[in-house]
């Protein structure tokens, strides 16, 4: 004869125990904090007095003597915020009409010169080159994935 199937009821105790232990263990997954220059998608991703900005951990400033030497404190484009950068660093973007014409608000934030062949990108500077598949002028220490 077989008896009845009770269904199993799980303790509330032992649940929450799980859950704690899961979170804890999971804590553990997170990558340490980058430091200033290095790649980044999240803000998080960056050290404190730090701020992921086309795609680099970027120095927070509210003018340029907070910045280094040759450096200047450039406005984010959305946020209210501003890192410091190169002074030949693009601007911020996040829309076309942001940018000096005739440059575009590229993939990465940044304003770009567009581009269809190499010569397209000579025209503003020689060291400049035409990613073909972003359609801007990079620099040659640069690739579609990183940015300045």
């Amino acid at each position: 004869m077989a008896t009845a199937h009770r269904p199993h009821r799980e303790s509330p105790l032992r649940g929450a125990l799980l859950r704690a232990a899961v979170a804890v263990s999971l804590a553990g997954c997170t990558a340490p904090a980058r430091p200033l220059g290095e790649e980044c998608l999240y803000n998080d991703d960056c050290v404190e007095e730090t701020l992921c900005a086309a795609r680099r951990c970027r120095a927070i400033c509210r003018d340029e003597r907070d910045c280094p030497t040759g450096w200047k404190c450039a406005a984010l484009a959305q946020g209210g915020r501003s890192v410091c950068v190169a002074t030949d660093h693009p601007d911020f973007c996040q829309y076309h009409s942001q940018c000096p014409q005739p440059q575009a608000c590229g993939y990465d934030g940044l304003c770009r010169y567009q581009c269809r062949e190499a010569r397209d990108c000579g025209d503003f500077n020689a060291g400049l080159r035409c990613d073909l598949d972003a359609g801007v002028c990079l620099w040659p220490q640069e690739s579609a994935g990183a940015a300045p």
